[in-house]
């Protein structure tokens, strides 16, 4: 059996062409704004890569560089402005990582605003679980302010909730990218038994029920087990024992995004599956050992990545 390497910077240019075609009709460039935090370099890395590809097809992008460590009301007020800004077609927010918080001291979190108003304990805070728990609800106050009709990436609860009830006019954009690669390689989701591996609230989560709504047989995984599975064209949370290597071995599709490099080996999977690798800056799967098994497989770098900056541009245009 011949495994189709897939070629993401290839299909992303052919996308961007017909991006750029369209835009290239329009009386003005649409104003795309993304907000990225200079402590993270991965946010830095994919902010320049968008910036480079919206130039590419014609899209006005404006790169606004902040700090965690600015106060949380001045964020607050900044995202409020870009959202009532009518020349502002589009907004989203770079979420740094997690590395980023845990990194900061006691005196930057209260700068920031943050101990201030969520924190009583400052021993707790600079626990792991209580820096997660702070970010967390740091995060949700900044999403919480951008306009949901201007929302490039599908952050706010609003239009995840639209996902989740099978009302959607947009998705994140890593959802969008990998729903057009398991296109790409001719599936056809209907009755397939599709393993999601990862269970973030913008890609795991919402890919799961969109696969669903559109027939698939869905397990959504953590990186222990099986926590949730489709029944008729809905997402479920189970009290399973199943562990994740139990899942993949019936797995027709899998899609992992656990950010946990080469948690998935060939030995687990059966031959003929489609794999879609969603890790970054490694990737989940161990690909040498995958690809004997693999019908599709996309590598990383240079598969779901490309097709995720342009899907976000795509996005901005069903904005409009």
């Amino acid at each position: 059996m011949k495994t189709v390497v897939f070629d993401g910077k290839k299909f992303a240019q052919q996308r961007e062409e017909e991006l750029r075609a369209k835009i290239s009709q329009f009386d003005k460039p649409p104003v795309l704004v993304s907000i990225y935090f200079r402590e993270d370099p991965a946010s830095v890395v994919y902010t320049n890569l968008k910036q480079k590809a919206a130039g590419r097809v014609g899209i006005d992008f404006r790169a606004e560089n902040v700090s965690v460590r600015d106060d949380i009301d001045v964020l607050l007020k900044n995202i409020r402005n870009f959202s009532q800004n009518r020349h502002v077609h589009g907004l989203m927010i770079q979420k740094p990582s997690q590395a980023v918080f845990e990194q900061l001291t006691s005196q930057e979190w209260a700068s920031a605003g943050t101990l201030r108003t969520l924190a009583k304990n400052l021993t707790y805070f600079f626990s792991r679980e209580g820096a997660e728990k702070g970010s967390a609800e740091w995060w949700k106050r900044l999403v919480m302010e951008i306009a949901p009709h201007k929302d490039v990436d599908c952050l706010h609860p609003v239009n995840l909730g639209r996902i989740y009830r099978g009302k959607w006019r947009i998705l994140p954009a890593t959802v969008r990218a990998i729903l057009s690669i398991i296109e790409y390689a001719d599936v056809n989701l209907s009755g397939k038994k599709v393993v999601v591996v990862g269970r973030s609230e913008i890609v795991g989560k919402p890919l799961a029920h969109v696969l669903a709504q559109r027939g698939a047989l869905v397990s959504l995984c953590a990186s222990t087990g099986v926590v949730a599975k489709s029944r008729g064209k809905q997402l479920f949370a189970v009290r399973s024992h199943q562990s994740l290597a139990s899942a993949l071995t019936d797995a027709e599709v899998v899609v992992s995004a656990s950010g946990k490099p080469r948690l998935i080996t060939g030995e687990r999977l059966k031959q003929g599956v489609v794999v879609v690798d969603v890790g970054s800056p490694e990737g989940d799967i161990d690909f040498d050992t995958v690809k004997r098994k693999a019908s599709f497989i996309t590598p990383v770098p240079g598969g779901v990545g490309p097709v995720t900056v342009v899907s976000l541009l795509e996005n901005l245009l069903l904005l409009l």
